[in-house]
């Protein structure tokens, strides 16, 4: 457990890491949890690069894939009607 991801994986700008983390319970007792980190690369305006980081805990993931799924639906169903009209 660190500052070291445990897992470490990249789709272009996009990438993701897994890190360990250390925590007690109220009663005092050692655990340890996970924590993703998604990150999105991008050159701002000035064409310097810049790192959007998003922290979450692994019981987030299923929420977060069913919300982009949702909103990657909204978006090419539009595009579809958009392109018949």
């Amino acid at each position: 457990m660190g500052d070291k991801p445990i897992y470490k994986e990249n789709a272009g700008a996009i990438g993701v890491s897994v890190f360990e983390n250390k925590g007690k319970t109220k009663e005092g007792k050692d655990f340890v949890f996970k924590t993703i980190n998604l990150q999105k690369s991008y050159k701002d305006k000035d064409g310097k690069w810049q790192n959007l980081n998003l922290s979450m805990r692994v019981d987030d993931i299923p929420k977060v894939r069913m919300l982009l799924a949702m909103a990657y639906k909204e978006c090419t169903l539009r595009e579809k009607a958009e392109e018949t009209n």
